[in-house]
């Protein structure tokens, strides 16, 4: 007699995370700098890790390269355990701040030594190098001294000597911190298509929130030592989950109040709506939870009288005290009734009339603000 097997046909193979993160926490004596982080990041991403100074984020990546080992928890890279594998060992490369170049050394031999170090075949050397050179768009500046380059440049000589030897992951610490802005602005699109290209996981630590939203595929937010969100960038910008994440990451102003059924009651302001039918409840709280409001300046829009604010938004009374010109867009500086203070921005130079001092009305869209717990 013949049989069927009608068990499910396997699925296709899930690559296991590049670097995997399970309970991990680092102690010095009696203070933690990191607590109790979990965490996976892809293969081939672009990943950050983004905080305050302080945060734990340099010793969290120290412990993904080996340099620290975790006081609880376990490391793993690539689907294999990497707790007390020493950094050699790991098939990683660091790229630092300071690039770390050999100032005695052409670029070619900059970008040469580790496969020096290992003793590669001289013409495998040679081809690696070209290709390297070419990746980084340095063709033709193999002879030249480390000092005849420019800042841009010293940094893609380190990028290349990083990948030459085709790690799995690449980790970067504050790589664009020693550029000037324009240069910064430019790299960050050029790591990020370079990336694109490699298809190397790479992870930064960085406590620059532009640099990470421009180039990140997903970021985790750390403050005192523990990871409090990990999302894409618009995710994180638009739905932070605690209120140090809305005031890290861009502008947001907050108003504290109590939740009702019928939204968020704030005292000297009234009960202002907020994101969902029905009010604020079950939002971020219970009813009667203290929580806060967080409006995003770019969503609140400034006008003579109530009825020049859009359709639907919270229209509040306030007090404009300043007007700031920011090249790319005009900010408000408002006093509400209550005496908080409101943030306001619109694109370009203002042309809206208003003087300090002036009595005006802002408003919002309730379905742009966010109710947070925490």
């Amino acid at each position: 007699m013949t049989t069927t097997d009608l068990s499910p046909a396997p699925g296709p193979t899930v690559a296991a995370p590049a670097v995997r993160l399970t309970g991990v926490g680092k102690a010095f004596g009696a203070t933690y700098a990191v607590k109790e982080v979990t965490l996976d990041i892809r293969q081939n991403e672009f990943f950050s890790i983004l905080g305050p100074s302080g945060c734990g984020k340099t010793t969290l990546m120290r412990m993904i390269t080996g340099f620290e080992e975790p006081s609880e928890g376990t490391v793993e890279l690539g689907g294999a355990p990497a707790t007390g594998v020493p950094p050699h060992k790991r098939d990683l490369n660091m790229l630092f701040q300071s690039y770390a170049l050999f100032p005695h050394l052409s670029v070619r031999d900059n970008v040469a030594f580790e496969l020096k170090v290992r003793k590669h075949p001289r013409a495998a050397i040679a081809d690696a190098v070209r290709d390297a050179l070419a990746l980084v768009r340095l063709d033709g500046y193999g002879d030249r001294a480390i000092a005849q380059l420019s800042g841009g440049q010293k940094q893609r000589v380190a990028i290349a000597r990083a990948l030459i030897g085709r790690p799995s992951l690449l980790l970067l610490d504050e790589p664009l911190g020693a550029l000037d802005q324009k240069l910064r602005a430019e790299m960050q699109l050029e790591l990020k298509k370079l990336q694109r290209e490699v298809g190397v996981t790479f992870v930064t630590v960085t406590h620059d929130q532009e640099e990470a939203l421009t180039m990140s595929d997903r970021i985790a937010v750390m403050d005192g030592g523990r990871v409090l969100q990990v999302d894409t960038p618009e995710a994180i910008y638009e739905r932070p989950a605690t209120r140090f994440v809305a005031d890290f990451i861009g502008t947001s102003t907050f108003l504290t109040g109590v939740l009702e059924a019928g939204g968020l009651a704030v005292r000297g302001l009234g009960v202002l709506p907020v994101p969902g039918a029905g009010g604020a409840a079950g939002a971020a709280g219970a009813a009667g939870a203290e929580v806060h409001l967080a409006v995003r300046p770019e969503n609140v829009t400034v006008a003579a009288t109530a009825e020049e604010l859009p359709t639907g938004a919270v229209a509040l009374p306030a007090t404009l005290q300043q007007t700031v010109y920011l090249g790319h867009a005009t900010r408000y500086h408002l006093t509400l009734a209550d005496g908080s203070e409101l943030l306001a921005e619109s694109g370009g130079a203002d042309r809206s009339g208003l003087s300090a001092g002036e009595r005006v009305w802002a408003g919002w869209d309730p379905e742009r603000s966010r109710v947070l717990a925490e």
